[in-house]
């Protein structure tokens, strides 16, 4: 049985076989047929053809082979001349754009104006030639050509909005100069009352043109800034850097210049009289803001004339009160001072000069009224008795010095005072006038002579120094060496915008403000350096803040403590964790908007002392931190100047990028930054996270 089971077995499988054999066939015969069929048609294709057309599209194709490359190689070409015609106007461009810069410093506004616009003219030339390379459907094709040919591109857009923005600042130049021309001025001494105020009506209307060419420098920095120094503009990396820093330079010059035109005349008492009550305050006696008040002045200014100012002794004018007219002070002032009435000296106690100001004005008046009240015949003490200020103004030596530095030396008594000498010659010449007079004297004579005497110099300056003079005001403005209030709450918006309102600032970040106040007020303030390290880290989901400040006496020939009290001012809400004294020695208060840590020490010269502040930053900054950026804006005291900071952020996330202009900044880790500089302005510090 099995036997048969298997040959059939057998069976199924050769037929199975031979059905395969077949098939496979089956498909090489259809395969040959295919063959056969496909090698016909070609053959009755190749018999039928027109050999001498076949030969004659094989020539012409031949033709085209030969063509093609040529052609390529002129519209490179044609690429090419178009670049180099561009690079040529551009470079006229250039040459004609800094000779007219050159020209303006010169104060050749009318030679000037004619090299900008041609400066303007060469730069529209380039950049049609450019354009046309831009557009090409070749460049186009190939990305590289495509993205250096943008960055020129975008490189002479910067110089059309430059050259624009210079020939407009230099009209509005040329009509102010005009006006001094026809008046034969070379200086304020020689221009007259209505000349003035004519200079005075042209930059008060003047915000919009200024606004226009604010928003062309805004403009050439974005487009700069977007320029990447790659590829053959690598060529160009020092130029177009050196470009962006001077664009960077000039948006902050025209920031400041756009409210200027409103500041400028309603501080020179145009269209209207302006008032003010200016203190001169001793940044060698440090007060949490400027130092003691040692002179005070009253100042009235019409169209920018000074009507009247005269300057008097403080202490006279606490003298005056001291037995009949008390004033309480404040409650730290009168525990470290161990006086019972507020002098004026110490009226500008608040670190906040918006604050300040308005002590100062009440108490200026309280103590003037009470002088008036206690006088026989009703007499007057000074010579202008009228309370009514519009605002309060307050001025710290080095202002001086600066001044002295740009119109020289002057001549007072016999004695030269310079930019080395005035704040030690000054003193020592005071002093010998308390020896002989007393100290409560009605008029500090010596200190209206040296004022009334830059006063005339800075006057007779020839306008080609009043750039110059100029930037030495902003400068001490941002530096805080002047600080202004006004009752007018236009202008006092404009000067906080500014920057020059000396308020306390209101930020979204952390915050830190140091301020140093010498107690009693010894001269010892130029003898002490300080330093400040601040290091912010998380730490157990929280942000904690570690401050150390210290302070370095210069030995001299004094053999005096230095003594301060210092508060230090952080976001509201911060908790004190941890010092370097008893925390029972530490005053914790809100304030201002802020939360401060205060603490009183010694020191003896030639001796060091080092204050360690430990806090947790309130929630908001470990937010804000937590979501976009850690941010610090670090405020400085008007009248003190540390000699350096450093700062350091060690966060959870990832730091992407740093901002913050400092003398050196350092990306430490993938978490970890820091920044070192000095605190002769405010600073702001920003690290950029990433989660």
């Amino acid at each position: 049985m099995n036997n048969i089971l298997n040959q059939q077995s057998n069976n199924q499988e050769e037929n199975k076989n031979e059905q395969n054999f077949n098939q496979d066939q089956g498909l090489q015969n259809d395969e040959k047929n295919k063959k056969k069929s496909f090698s016909n048609k070609f053959k009755e294709f190749w018999n039928n053809f027109n050999k001498n057309k076949a030969l004659q599209i094989l020539k012409y194709l031949g033709i085209l082979l030969l063509i093609l490359p040529i052609l390529f190689i002129l519209l490179v070409s044609s690429y090419l001349l178009d670049i180099k015609q561009s690079y040529q106007y551009a470079l006229a461009a250039k040459n004609d754009l800094e000779a007219a810069i050159e020209l303006a410093q010169n104060l050749d506004f009318e030679n000037t104006l004619n090299q900008s616009s041609q400066a303007n003219h060469n730069f529209s030339l380039s950049i049609n030639k450019i354009k046309n390379v831009e557009d090409s459907f070749l460049i186009k094709l190939v990305p590289y050509f495509s993205t250096q040919i943008k960055g020129m591109s975008d490189l002479l857009e910067t110089g059309v909005l430059v050259s624009n923005a210079v020939n407009e600042t230099v009209k509005f130049s040329r009509e102010i100069q005009i006006i001094l021309e026809n008046n034969n001025a070379n200086n304020l001494s020689s221009l007259s009352s209505n000349k003035k105020a004519q200079i005075l009506d042209k930059v008060l209307k003047s915000e919009e043109r200024f606004a226009e060419i604010q928003e062309k420098i805004v403009k050439a920095n974005k487009s700069i800034q977007k320029i990447e120094t790659t590829g053959a503009l690598w060529l160009l990396k020092d130029k177009v850097n050196n470009l962006k820093t001077e664009l960077e330079e000039a948006e902050n010059i025209i920031n400041k210049t756009v409210p200027l035109t409103k500041i400028l005349p309603a501080l020179v008492g145009y269209p209207d009289k302006a008032r003010y009550l200016v203190l001169l305050q001793n940044s060698d006696r440090l007060r949490p803001i400027g130092g003691t008040i040692g002179t005070y002045g009253i100042v009235e200014m019409n169209k920018g004339e000074i009507v009247s100012y005269e300057l008097y002794d403080t202490n006279y004018l606490d003298k005056l009160t001291k037995y009949n007219n008390k004033i309480e002070p404040p409650a730290t002032l009168k525990k470290l001072t161990k006086v019972n009435t507020w002098n004026f000296r110490d009226a500008n106690w608040s670190p906040d000069w918006t604050m300040s100001s308005k002590q100062i004005e009440w108490l200026f008046r309280t103590k003037l009224l009470g002088a008036l009240k206690n006088s026989k015949n009703n007499e007057c003490p000074i010579a202008d008795c009228n309370l009514n200020f519009d605002g309060v103004i307050g001025i710290t030596p080095e202002l001086a010095i600066d001044l002295l530095a740009v119109i020289g030396s002057v001549n007072v008594n016999g004695v030269e005072y310079n930019k080395n000498n005035f704040i030690s010659l000054y003193e020592e010449e005071l002093d010998k006038t308390y020896l002989k007079t007393g100290k409560q004297t009605n008029k500090k004579l010596l200190i209206n002579k040296i004022t009334k005497a830059i006063h005339l110099k800075i006057f007779d300056l020839p306008f080609s120094s009043w750039p110059e003079l100029g930037g030495v005001l902003a400068k001490n403005a941002d530096n805080k060496n002047i600080l202004i209030y006004s009752k007018n709450n236009e202008l006092e918006n404009l000067l906080k915008k500014q920057n020059w309102a000396g308020e306390l600032k209101t930020v979204i970040g952390d915050y830190l403000m140091i301020t140093d106040t010498n107690i009693p007020a010894t001269r010892l303030n130029r003898n002490v350096d300080e330093y400040a390290y601040y290091e912010v880290k998380e730490e157990n989901n929280k942000l904690i803040a570690n401050l150390t400040l210290k302070y370095n006496y210069i030995k001299n020939n004094e053999n005096k403590k230095y003594k301060n009290y210092v508060r230090v001012f952080a976001p509201l809400g911060s908790k004190l964790i941890s010092s370097s004294v008893s925390l029972n020695k530490i005053k914790a208060t809100n304030e201002l908007g802020k939360t401060s840590f205060g603490t009183y020490f010694e020191i003896w010269p030639g001796t060091s002392h080092e204050l360690k502040l430990s806090y947790e930053l309130p929630s908001l900054v470990k937010e804000l931190s937590n979501k976009e950026k850690y941010s610090l804006y670090v405020q400085k005291q008007p009248g003190n100047t540390l000699k350096e900071l450093v700062v350091f952020a060690n966060l959870e996330n990832n730091i992407t990028k740093i901002t913050g202009k400092a003398f050196y900044s350092e990306k430490l880790s993938d978490t970890k930054v820091s920044w070192k500089t000095d605190l002769s302005k405010d600073r702001q510090f920003e690290a950029i996270i990433t989660k």
